[in-house]
């Protein structure tokens, strides 16, 4: 019995325990209830109740992931506390929270310490972009997670002590990601790469090839089946493995500004005081400046219609400038980050960039600093053979995607993070910095204030809803955003239009209207007045907690 407390004392304490809390503190901390869609996970809900009522898998054609056990585990919660928004995605919440526990063990497992992974855990689910997806019902979370259990299968069969426990790991490892990669194909590149490439670390053990070889035809086969059957259901949406190539840089960019927690401590400890690396930082800077100045001189006009994009947050996708803003919302939105704290922040990213590559060409210079504290890692080259296989696959997936956006990047900031701090743990510091925690910390609280006003938003458009159908106006009369004109649809339709992107919209026209033809709005809801004019009913005020902390929802007239 005296070994049972003293376990439950030390899980109480876990590092792992305390990421999953995280979570769910910052989540709840944002006050995240909201009656209606949030990003596309409408129309995943909207199947998850289709599940609960009649217990078949009805798409209402917007989904591209094809859900697989997410639905379950939405209907389950339908079935348990009946239907709402907010309790379909509390689902998504518990995901999350076992996802930031499993980050903390896995980092743990790649050779990083207690106190880096938990650094490392922290900076990537507490961040500004993890939050939100946290209690939504969208597939991101589920299909990271899918990935982490299959990569920990493949870490704990290469750490195993036996060939049997190590064959074991392996079929866990392929049969939890063939599952759960139905929630989010993209997943399936768990039981596609990384347990073939850690079939190739093991080849001695004995049966591993063979074994590995038998999981990869058996869940080739699983997953042709399984697209099979998605794309002749109806209302499925499937899209090309390579719709297009595009490089938009100022997407990428993003990935720094989301790694700074950790960037930063390279910068923190640069050796200045060395006369090497006065130089070269000085070079750099004088290289920066020059291109800068360059590309100003010969191409002022491009420079200046990106120069929105070389300041932090660089992107204009989901984590901007608006705060969290998916742009299924017309009009416009105030400015929540200044323009002095953008090029502070463009500033210590670069910095920190920079410090970290120099500090990569410099290895060779900095005295090696081994960290008794790791627990067992990996050899460098085990690593690589496991995550760049599976990195490089899963980067060509994504650069050829119809649309790029900042969620995408969440396995690949893991991966990045393991080798940033492998790397600085050997040649740096045995310990991230309390400068690091800060910034974990600011971040963290500034996803919680944008989770809180994207979600106060939102009920604010719920509440000019409500006030016109107070007034007889009915759901169909109503364009209320992205999100609700989805709902709508599928109340109105039992689904959505075919999928159709403009190249150029016509004036005073979403990008969503055509998506929804039942919808014939004469009142448009918007963050400003947009295209039409006020109507009779006054506009719907909100609360939010960055500034200005008073706005509105305008509601308008529309022409048709």
């Amino acid at each position: 019995m005296d070994l049972v407390f003293v376990r439950i004392r030390r899980f109480a304490v876990h590092p792992a325990l305390w990421c999953a809390m995280a979570v769910a503190l910052c989540v709840l901390a944002a006050r995240p209830r909201l009656e209606m869609g949030f990003w596309d996970d409408f129309s995943y809900i909207s199947t998850a109740r289709a599940m609960a009522d009649t217990g078949r898998i009805v798409y209402n054609g917007w989904a591209n992931p094809m859900l697989g056990w997410q639905i379950y585990l939405g209907a389950l919660f339908i079935k348990l506390f009946g239907f709402s928004f907010t309790a379909v995605r509390a689902s998504v919440l518990i995901v999350g929270m076992a996802t930031a526990a499993l980050l903390q063990r896995l980092f743990v497992r790649l050779g990083v310490n207690e106190w880096n992974s938990t650094l490392a855990t922290l900076t990537l689910t507490v961040s500004p972009l993890f939050l939100p997806l946290s209690f939504s019902f969208m597939t991101d979370v589920p299909g990271f997670f899918a990935i982490l259990i299959c990569l920990y299968g493949c870490i704990r069969a290469i750490q195993a002590t036996s060939d049997r426990a190590a064959i074991q790991w392996l079929i866990f490892a392929a049969l939890s990601n063939a599952i759960g990669g139905t929630a989010r194909q993209i997943a399936w590149l768990g039981v596609l790469v990384l347990v073939p490439s850690t079939a190739w670390v093991i080849r001695r053990r004995r049966g591993a090839l063979v074994v590995a070889t038998t999981l990869w035809i058996a869940s080739a086969v699983f997953i042709a089946a399984c697209m099979f059957w998605f794309k002749r259901q109806p209302y499925s949406v499937s899209e090309p493995l390579f719709a297009r190539i595009h490089f938009r840089s100022h997407v990428y960019q993003a990935i720094l500004l989301l790694l700074l927690p950790i960037l930063i401590a390279f910068a923190a400890h640069y050796p200045i005081k060395e006369r090497w690396a006065q130089i070269q930082a000085g070079a750099v800077i004088l290289v920066v400046v020059g291109l800068a100045g360059l590309s100003f001189a010969i191409w002022p006009m491009q420079f200046h219609s990106l120069f929105h994009f070389v300041l932090a947050p660089f992107s204009d996708e989901e984590v901007t400038t608006k705060g969290f803003d998916i742009k299924g919302f017309p009009g416009d939105q105030p400015d929540v980050l200044s323009m002095p704290l953008r090029v502070i922040l463009t500033l210590l990213t670069y910095s920190a960039f920079f410090a970290l590559s120099l500090s990569v060409i410099n290895a060779s210079r900095l005295e090696p600093r081994p960290d008794i504290d790791a627990e067992r890692p990996l050899p460098d080259q085990v690593i690589l053979t496991i995550l760049a296989p599976f990195t490089t696959c899963y980067f060509l997936l994504l650069v050829t995607r119809a649309d790029v956006f900042e969620r995408y990047f969440i396995p690949v900031l893991f991966v990045l993070l393991v080798f940033l701090l492998r790397f600085y743990q050997a040649q740096i510091k045995p310990r991230l910095p309390l400068l690091s925690v800060a910034f974990v910390m600011l971040f963290a609280a500034y996803g919680v204030v944008t989770l809180h006003d994207v979600m106060a938003a939102g009920r604010a458009r719920l509440d000019a809803a409500d006030t016109l159908r107070a007034a007889g106006v009915t759901r169909g009369e109503i364009r209320g955003g992205f999100e609700y004109d989805g709902w709508t649809q599928i109340e109105l339709a039992g689904h959505l239009a075919p999928k159709r992107r403009w190249l150029s919209l016509p004036p005073c026209v979403a990008w969503w209207d055509s998506d929804t033809p039942a919808i014939r709005g004469r009142y448009q809801l918007a963050y400003s007045p947009w295209c039409f004019p006020e109507s009779e009913f006054q506009p719907v005020e909100y609360d939010t907690w960055l500034p200005p902390h008073r706005r509105k929802i305008y509601i308008l007239r529309r022409s048709e």
